[in-house]
Parts: structure tokens; C-alpha cells; sequence
């Protein structure tokens, strides 16, 4: 045994004393400052006061009704959204898939291509949403048979099909792996209308030599910008282009709301490190980015195999509140209050071998990856929304997975840049680092209440904004007043007072925002409500809602408390859903409109006949300019 090598525990030749054996040999709590210790402290016992505030509040505010004249919400043999759909089976039949709706046949006689769908009794095809286009191919115009006359809330004077719809498209050439694609919507009398759907025909390669000044491609001349047409969009091209564009989709996300609070986040991560390099500064954001697109590629394999709103899960209380909390403890590591260390046995291992130190930082940044991921999930936009659609449709589990990774990559590529160039920007090593070690340790700080914004008062939010900024300001005064790192100090003390006293004077000035809603967080008073706006011949706007939404509250406060907005949509009945806490009614009701991902923000408009225009459905916020042009478009 005597020539078994050990490692030493200390290089040091000096004696270690007490409270060096206790950092190397146990997780250590090593508190160093122990006013702002009691300060964050306060603040989180707050925090803890408010939620249980909240909490009290929302529980007296569920019991009240909706409006005096409500009817109950469930009879004594009714208690569920189920219950509900049994007893009104013989009025409302299920709805048939678009396929068996709308059979789709064709046969391809030389140069010319005959369609045909079989429509189902009680179905019918708009006319005027027929749209054709070409990959390798070329045709003439397609003339299409005379529709019946039909009086459309929404697109007034029209033509239908029902029972069966024939054309032939004339085909000038098709060459190797040409296909014509066919756009159509269609709707069911009983109150549903399908969102656009697209077909696509292989064709037998014909005068492929005949191809001078003609188009090999053409494409629909008026693909619409939702989430339907986005998702029948992609349901037409190859994988490299769905790639591609998924792609493009997450370097658009990137520049949103929903992705900045993991710049902070990643910039902690370089900030933490020693002797950082260009190239370690790269490889530490490499790491980061593949977190966050490891859960992004989760969250596209959970559409393919669910096609369910999955991300309201991930929105429960404890959940955020689990998040918060390790946010939390990673902000008390930074100020140098406690050391998050392996057990001693472990680490003189990792110090004998030094590329795994670096593998262990590369874990860490790849760790923060994943939580800054699940952070920004829930964030919903029209173009992300669609991606989901198209992913929960093809059921292809392996290209969810695989093109939801691309798109968090896109997602990622500005973070790429920002660790690869923060060696030239970051000045040489010294004091100042402990500095910006703790700003960032208050930056982690502020994520927990971001998260706590998803499901507190807004109010409250901001207080605690106020107080954390407060805080900081307080922390770097006094280094300000022991002169150490005088100009950073006294720039980031000036700038958090700036921030407490915008913060504390939105939180005292706040106002409850008086909207024309009618809110409920019931699936079946939702079905109640817009029945007997059908019966009464109004229009609907309804907006799903939930606290935890980002773009929710700015539609509230930006969108629909807008003067012009109010008076576009003063005829509409406002209803509202919040889904904050998500339930088995939400998720049918949710499924039944084929609402794909997080379920708020979505604006759905219905027509006085009580049938919703889902190919004019809002996902993700718009401007009140936008959001009235949108609404405007329904009314034409």
C-alpha cells in the first residue's frame, strides 16, 4: 500500500486551517457579505408573501361569476367538458377528418391531369380557394366548373362545391420528379371550416425537352402569412428547403422578446470563466446553443408524437417556481456566498486530469443551455406556431426532433457571434471582473421574477423589479464608496437607481387594465357563450389568454387597450379563455380547433353564423395598426 499514488489535497505547503478542509472536503456555505445576504433574503421572503397573496386572491376571484346574469356553469349530472359534448352529440356531430371530407383522387392522361374530390353530405369547398402551382413542371391555366351560388359571412357573394368537384390541369412539360400542388379549403355546414390544406400530385415525366421559356416552378400567388398557410406551405416542399426554412424561422426568433433574457444568461456563463479566449469563448457558446436546441428538439419531438399544447405543462407554478429557485442559487455561487463543488473524492480525480475541467465548464454552459431553453418555449409567434403545425401533422417523430433542432440553431446564431467575439471586446483580467461577476449575479436574479410575471399580478412584478434594482444599486454604492472600480461601479450604481425608480413608479401608478372581456377559465362556458353569440347573430373575438404569457399581456395592455382597436371591434362580443392553469377541458377544447403549441396568444374571430375564419387566426402578438388591418380583412 505504501506505493499507491494519492492525490494531495492542497498544493500548498502551508498548513491548511479549518475552513479550507471544510471547501474541499464537503459542499461548503461560505458567506461573505452578510448585508446584502440579509437583503436578498427580504427580498425573497417578498416574494414569498405576494405569491401566497396571489394564490389567496385568484382563489376568491374564481368563485365569483362571470357576469350577474350567468348561467351555472355545470348541472348536478354534468361536471365535465365531455359530459357536456355526450349530451349534445345529437346537435353538434363530430366533425370528419379533412381527408375523408374531402376525398382526393386524380389520374394523369399524357399532358393533361385529372383531380376529383368526393365531398361528404353537409361539407363544401370555396371555390375561389382552389390555387395551383408547379416543382419541375409547367401547365396552362386550369379552368375550374361553375360553382353553386352561396352567401359567405365572410367573403360574401360566392361559389361552392358540394358532393363532387372535377378539373383537368393541362400539363405544357413535367420533367424527373415533377409535381403540381394543389391549395383548397373547405368547410362543414355545421359550424367548422378546415384551414388550408395543399395536395400534391407526382407526374410522369412529359415533353421534358420542350422547357424553353417556360417556368419549372411557380408557386401560390397568395400564400397568406398564418400559421395554416405557413404550415401547408412547408407540407409542399423537400427537406432541404423545410430545413432551410426552419432555419430562417430561428434566426427571426432570435430578434424577439422571447430569446433576450439568454443573453444575460450566456453572458454570465463567459463572464464566470478564467483566461478566456476567442476560441474557449466560441466552444463555451457552442455548448450553450446545443442545450438550448436540445430542448427545442425535444419540445418538436413532443409535437410529432402528441401534436398537443405540451408547453403549458411546463408553465405550472412548480415548475417555474423549480427554476427559479436553481436560477436563484446559481446568482448566490456567483456573489461568492457558497461554493457548488463536487464531493472532495470527485474533485481530486477531475484535478488530476485538466481536459476535464474544461469538459466540466463546457457541461455547465450546456446545462444553462437546456434551462434558458425551457425558459423561452413558451413564447408563441405566428411563425413558430405554424412550424409546430407542420411538425405535429407529418407524426414523424425523427423530423420533429430533427427540424425543430435547426430552427433552435438559427435561434442561436447571434449568441455564436457574441461568444466569439467577446474576447476582443472584454478588457484584460483584473479587479473589475468581480465586479461584472456580481452584476451578473443580480442579472440571474432578475430571471426568477421574469418567471414569477407568468403567473403573479403585475403589480407585484414590478415591486419586486424595484426592490432587486434597489438592491444592486446599494451593493455597488458602497463599492463605489470604497473606491473600488470607481467608474464601473458608479455607472452601474447610477443606472440601477434609474431602473428602481422607473420600476417603483410603474408599480405605484399601476392600474388594473378595464377591457371589454368576458372572462372565464371554463372550456364549456367558452361553448356557452359562443352558441348564444350565434343565436344572436354578433360576431366573436376571442382572445386565449394566460398569465404566464408574454405576448398575452401585450396585447392587453398595448393591442386591446388601444382606442381605435375598441372601436373597430365594437360590435364583437370580447371573450376571453385563460388557460393559466391548463386542464383536460382546455386541452379538448384546444385540440378541437387544431391549436398547435402553446396555446396563448391566439386571437380567433368568429362570424355571426358562429363558424371561426381559422385561416385569419392571430398567433403571437400584433400591433394595434397590424391587429386592425388583420381584423378588417374578416370584415371584407
Amino acid at each position: 500500500m505504501a506505493d499507491r499514488q494519492s492525490y494531495p489535497k492542497f498544493q500548498s505547503t502551508t498548513r491548511p486551517n479549518r475552513m479550507m478542509l471544510l471547501k474541499v472536503c464537503k459542499p461548503s456555505l461560505l458567506i461573505k457579505n452578510l448585508p446584502l445576504w440579509a437583503l436578498t433574503l427580504a427580498l425573497f421572503a417578498a416574494l414569498l408573501f405576494t405569491m401566497q397573496s396571489v394564490n389567496a386572491q385568484n382563489k376568491t376571484l374564481t368563485q365569483q361569476p362571470i357576469a350577474n346574469n350567468a348561467e351555472p356553469l355545470f348541472s348536478s349530472n354534468s361536471s365535465s367538458l365531455d359530459d357536456l359534448f355526450a349530451e349534445e352529440s345529437e346537435q353538434e356531430p363530430d366533425f370528419l377528418p379533412i381527408d375523408k371530407a374531402f376525398a382526393f383522387n386524380f389520374i394523369q392522361n399524357g399532358d393533361k391531369v385529372d383531380i376529383q374530390f368526393d365531398i361528404a353530405p353537409g361539407y363544401y369547398l370555396y371555390k375561389k380557394q382552389f390555387k395551383f402551382a408547379a416543382d419541375n413542371a409547367s401547365f396552362s391555366d386550369v379552368i375550374l366548373p361553375e360553382g353553386l351560388p352561396y352567401e359567405d359571412e365572410y367573403y360574401g357573394q360566392t361559389e361552392i362545391y358540394k358532393q363532387q368537384f372535377s378539373a383537368q390541369i393541362p400539363l405544357n412539360f413535367a420533367l424527373e420528379q415533377g409535381v403540381i400542388k394543389i391549395r383548397y379549403q373547405g368547410c362543414a355546414e355545421a359550424g367548422l371550416c378546415y384551414p388550408p390544406s395543399v395536395k400534391e400530385v407526382l407526374l410522369t415525366p412529359i415533353n421534358s425537352g420542350a422547357t424553353g421559356g417556360l417556368n419549372a416552378s411557380t408557386d401560390f400567388s397568395d400564400l397568406s402569412t398564418d400559421e395554416s398557410s405557413l404550415s401547408s406551405f412547408l407540407q409542399s416542399q423537400s427537406w432541404f428547403i423545410v430545413l432551410l426554412v426552419f432555419f430562417a424561422l430561428g434566426v427571426g426568433l432570435a430578434l424577439t422578446p422571447c430569446v433576450f433574457p439568454m443573453y444575460p444568461i450566456l453572458s454570465s456563463v463567459l463572464v464566470g470563466q478564467e483566461k478566456l479566449t476567442n476560441k474557449a469563448a466560441f466552444l463555451l457558446s457552442l455548448s450553450f446553443v446545443q442545450g438550448m436546441a436540445l430542448t427545442y428538439a425535444a419540445l418538436g419531438l413532443l409535437a410529432a408524437l402528441a401534436g398537443a399544447s405540451f408547453q403549458a405543462v411546463l408553465q405550472s407554478q412548480a415548475v417555474l417556481i423549480g427554476l427559479s429557485i436553481m436560477f436563484a442559487a446559481l446568482a448566490g455561487s456567483m456573489f461568492g456566498w457558497y461554493e457548488l463543488q463536487l464531493p472532495s473524492s470527485w474533485v481530486n480525480k477531475l484535478n488530476a486530469k485538466s481536459m476535464e475541467q474544461k469538459q466540466g465548464n463546457f457541461k455547465g454552459a450546456l446545462a444553462m443551455g437546456v434551462l434558458s431553453g425551457l425558459i423561452a418555449s413558451p413564447c408563441t409567434t405566428a411563425p413558430l406556431s405554424g412550424a409546430l403545425l407542420y411538425v405535429a401533422q407529418t407524426g414523424d417523430a425523427l423530423f420533429g426532433f430533427v427540424t425543430l433542432y435547426i430552427l433552435s440553431i438559427g435561434m442561436g446564431l447571434p449568441l455564436l457571434i457574441i461568444g466569439a467575439s467577446s474576447g476582443k471586446w472584454l478588457p484584460k483580467a483584473g479587479g473589475w471582473m468581480e465586479s461584472v461577476k456580481k452584476l451578473f449575479a443580480f442579472i440571474l436574479l432578475a430571471v426568477p421574477i421574469m418567471l414569477f410575471a407568468r403567473f403573479m399580478q403585475e403589480q407585484y412584478v414590478l415591486l419586486l423589479a424595484a426592490l432587486l434594482a434597489m438592491a444592486c444599486a446599494v451593493f455597488f454604492g458602497f463599492q463605489f464608496k470604497r473606491q473600488q472600480n470607481i467608474k464601473l461601479s458608479g455607472g452601474i450604481t447610477l443606472v440601477s437607481l434609474l431602473v428602481a425608480i422607473y420600476f417603483g413608479q410603474a408599480a405605484q401608478g399601476y392600474k388594473k387594465l378595464e377591457l371589454p372581456f368576458l372572462v372565464t377559465t371554463s372550456a364549456v362556458q367558452i361553448q356557452q357563450e359562443l352558441d348564444k353569440a350565434k343565436q344572436a347573430g354578433q360576431p366573436v373575438l376571442l382572445d386565449i389568454t394566460a398569465e404566464w404569457c408574454v405576448g398575452c399581456k401585450e396585447f392587453e395592455h398595448i393591442t386591446f387597450a388601444n382606442a381605435n382597436v375598441q372601436a373597430t371591434l365594437k360590435d364583437y362580443q370580447w371573450l376571453q379563455l385563460d388557460v393559466t392553469e391548463f386542464n383536460s377541458e382546455h386541452d379538448a377544447l384546444i385540440k378541437s380547433w387544431g391549436i398547435v403549441g402553446p396555446p396563448a396568444p391566439t386571437v380567433m374571430i368568429f362570424t355571426t353564423q358562429g363558424i371561426e375564419l381559422s385561416n385569419q387566426r392571430i398567433r403571437g402578438f400584433l400591433p394595434p395598426d397590424e391587429f386592425i388591418g388583420a381584423v378588417k380583412q374578416t370584415q371584407q
